[in-house]
């Protein structure tokens, strides 16, 4: 279940330091992992919120560039986008699914986990003589 939200800097709000609208894209919505890549692409989600996904009690991941969109062009105005995971398989995200949404989107922490694949996709000892 995801959450996306955008922050609207005008150049007015650019000269006080701070946006003046920032609104839901997308509230509380449950994806699957093909949607969830799709949409932090589109959004262009490309860093976490923390150098570590065992970062609490919570992370997210944003945009670092400006959407370049018509407003960008015509007005100046910069638009940036928050992706929040507010569940993931039914539960509070854990460093470990933190880990795993970064890879699945495409995200780097400074300091990631090693995850190990599941037990039945490990290789076993080589029994033959």
């Amino acid at each position: 279940m995801i959450s996306i939200y955008c922050e609207r800097w005008t150049p007015e709000d650019m000269e006080r330091g701070r946006f003046s609208e920032g609104i839901a894209v997308i509230e509380r919505e449950t994806v699957d992992a093909d949607a969830l890549r799709r949409i932090a692409q589109d959004h262009g989600m490309d860093s976490p919120s923390a150098s570590d996904p065992r970062h609490q009690p919570y992370l997210w991941f944003s945009s670092s560039t400006p959407r370049e969109d018509r407003e960008y062009f015509e007005q100046g105005v910069h638009k940036y986008y928050s992706l929040h995971i507010d569940k993931a398989d039914g539960h509070r995200p854990e460093p470990a699914d933190w880990q795993r949404i970064a890879d699945l989107i495409g995200v780097r922490f400074d300091h990631p986990l090693q995850l190990h694949p599941p037990a039945h996709e490990q290789e076993g000892p080589d029994l033959s003589l």
